[in-house]
């Protein structure tokens, strides 16, 4: 009955049929969300403080304890309201809407994430309700230990663990803070504290040993996180230590294929590629991790760029600058705005300031300021723009940024840009910048381009 409402907006073009900004507020916070149609949509992203979020080149995927919910994802909005999709609703099949595309964000509908994950929606607000540690449960072996933690309700977990140490945050989530002992050698000490709205657990992992936990759901409601560490686990690096200690760097060329992008004096997808071409020779002759979006002249479709840039610490699109007539020169480096808390990327690489990624709204700047630096020792004066309008700059979890090389509606650009020897300064300044950035002041990973290099 909804959706045939809804079509029956879209055929009468009615004042209604439109996007409506409002206020959605999850748990303890609120964020900006859409009224489309009628219908209310949130920013996938929004949720994954309180839910386990994951995204692909398709679906979107939101799970709460033992309930889950997979949406398509539509990059035409309007179809997605009118047109019947087929969604997934714990391992069931059924129909509804699916995650629309706009301004380069994810969103997904409000009402069909709380029904699915059995979330109580009251108006605009989603109910989460906070999780409470019960009992506490221990057993010891001669390879293991283990601790078992009882909670009443469902909850998200995150391993921000390392190496050296354990530490589970469960999120929303409330307890005593206390420590927890064992008569074993593998979790004899295990440190409970309210962090915030979350309750984190915490313990040093002895040498030689490794651990493992899961989360079990008891019922609709009722959960059991389960930790075990000792011997038999293969002590190793995480995944997310050999990221941060081996940054990955993924350069996207714009356009290609069929897409040539601009064509006023040079062809966009060609000279893009040439500069991402020689940025890649410096760096990897530097021993950096190098990604490509793509390598030839081919298409490649914004969901493999996003892919590749979500797997990125350093997430670098090339493109030049149009649509401003004569009136713009000079290089543009775009960066995103927002915040991002990197406490752990500090302890890991056992740093006091942040060199990776963002931890404030000025912080995030420094990856731009960087290379704008770099870009000046070459004489190329570069701007700094911050935006939140670039999708592919939102999904690089770390640093990332849009470079303009020029502008080849502007007569001095254009002589600049056919230039072979500014194209080579060009790239071999980005790629300096890109590594001073990555390279943490006490500690050479890596060697950094020299000037005099060529790429």
């Amino acid at each position: 009955m909804k959706r045939l409402v809804v079509l029956l907006l879209l055929l009468l073009n009615s004042a209604f049929a439109q996007y409506t900004l409002q206020s959605t507020r999850v748990g303890d916070r609120t964020f900006q969300s859409i009224s489309y149609y009628g219908i209310g949509f949130i920013r996938a992203e929004f949720l994954s403080p309180y839910f386990l979020v994951s995204v692909d080149s398709r679906s979107v995927r939101v799970s709460y304890g033992p309930n889950s919910l997979t949406l398509p994802i539509e990059n035409s909005p309007e179809r997605g309201i009118y047109q019947s999709y087929y969604v997934e609703v714990n391992n069931e099949v059924r129909t509804g809407f699916p995650a629309i595309v706009v301004n380069r964000g994810i969103f997904v509908p409000v009402q069909a994430v709380a029904e699915a994950l059995k979330i109580n929606l009251s108006g605009n607000t989603m109910v989460i309700p906070t999780a409470r540690l019960g009992n506490v449960a221990s057993k010891t072996d001669a390879k293991y230990d283990r601790l078992v933690f009882e909670l009443d309700q469902n909850v998200v977990i995150e391993d921000q663990s390392t190496s050296k140490n354990i530490k589970l945050v469960v999120r929303n989530a409330w307890g005593k803070s206390t420590t927890y002992t064992t008569t074993g050698k593998y979790l004899p000490k295990v440190k409970a504290e309210v962090v915030g709205k979350d309750l984190v657990f915490t313990a040093p992992l002895p040498k030689a040993s490794g651990y493992q936990f899961f989360f079990t759901p008891l019922s609709d409601r009722k959960a059991r996180l389960v930790l075990d560490a000792g011997s038999q686990f293969t002590p190793k690096q995480t995944v997310l230590e050999e990221r941060i200690l081996k940054p990955v760097i993924v350069l996207d060329a714009g356009h290609g294929g069929n897409d040539t992008g601009g064509t006023k004096g040079v062809t966009e997808k060609d000279l893009t590629l040439e500069v991402v071409r020689k940025m890649g020779q410096a760096l990897s002759k530097a021993g950096w991790t190098v990604k490509y979006t793509r390598t030839s002249d081919t298409a490649v479709s914004l969901a493999n760029r996003a892919a590749l840039a979500r797997s990125s610490d350093a997430f670098v699109s090339i493109h030049l600058g149009y649509g401003l007539g004569a009136s713009q020169s000079g290089v543009v480096l775009s960066y995103p705005s927002g915040d991002e808390h990197l406490e752990y990327i500090r302890q890991v690489r056992g740093e006091t300031q942040p060199s990776l990624g963002v931890s404030s709204n000025e912080q995030i700047k420094t990856f731009a300021q960087t290379v704008q630096k770099e870009l000046s020792r070459v004489k190329v004066t570069a701007k700094l723009r911050p935006t939140r309008d670039l999708y592919l700059l939102s999904e690089a979890p770390k640093a990332a940024m849009m470079v303009e090389l020029g502008f080849p509606e502007n007569p001095q650009d254009l002589v600049l840009l056919k230039d072979p020897t500014h194209l080579d300064a060009l790239a071999l300044a980005l790629a300096r910048g890109i590594t001073v950035y990555l390279t943490p002041k006490d500690q050479k990973t890596a060697q950094t381009p020299k000037k005099d290099a060529k790429p």
